[in-house]
């Protein structure tokens, strides 16, 4: 039963993300992944108990993956930490499964603010949090050390994420990200 969740989660996965709420259908997926709709109904009753599975799913692995630390040298300066912290993230940020659940939650969201707050939990929330840990080190107040983690991620994010979230070219993108994330450790250590 699992196995079969699973495949219809991944055939779904695509649908969704391209196509958007209003373009999927359980019989889109059925017809698109050979799998029955008898057994796609078996597993889910409706559409939105589908979307909502597909971005549970998802949103653990995006929690998995975001909570997986770069590696880092305990020797290095704060500055390269949150560095190497950032660098990381933002690289998962614009690929494009990443992509297509931001523009979906953007999209969608509102219909289940649930999906939404889990989704928001399971990205940025988790780097703010880690980067807040870290700030700790500057003897500021855990309130302190928060609002800073939270200017750095969205300096970190900057213009660059927003512009490949909308589906803008982003030409030398890393390099964006490089210069935002610089902009974003002067704000968190000063």
């Amino acid at each position: 039963m699992a196995e079969k969740r699973a495949a219809i989660l991944a055939a779904a996965r695509p649908i969704f993300l391209q196509a958007g709420w209003s373009g999927a259908s359980l019989e889109r997926v059925a017809a698109e992944s050979g799998i029955s709709k008898m057994t796609i109904y078996r597993h889910f009753r409706s559409k939105e108990e589908l979307f909502e599975a597909l971005i549970t799913s998802m949103c653990q692995y995006m929690r998995a993956e975001a909570a997986q630390a770069p590696a880092q040298n305990m020797k290095w300066s704060l500055e390269d930490r949150l560095r190497a912290e950032a660098l990381a993230f933002t690289a998962e940020l614009v690929q494009p499964e990443a992509l297509g659940i931001y523009r979906l939650i953007v999209a969608d969201g509102w219909r289940y603010p649930v999906l939404a707050r889990m989704f928001e939990q399971s990205g940025s929330a988790v780097l703010r949090s880690r980067v807040s840990a870290m700030l700790a080190a500057l003897g500021k107040t855990p309130r302190e050390c928060a609002r800073r983690a939270s200017g750095f991620v969205n300096l970190a994010f900057g213009d660059a994420y927003l512009e490949a979230a909308i589906g803008l070219e982003v030409p030398d993108i890393s390099a964006r990200f490089a210069e935002q994330i610089e902009d974003a450790i002067r704000f968190a250590v000063a």
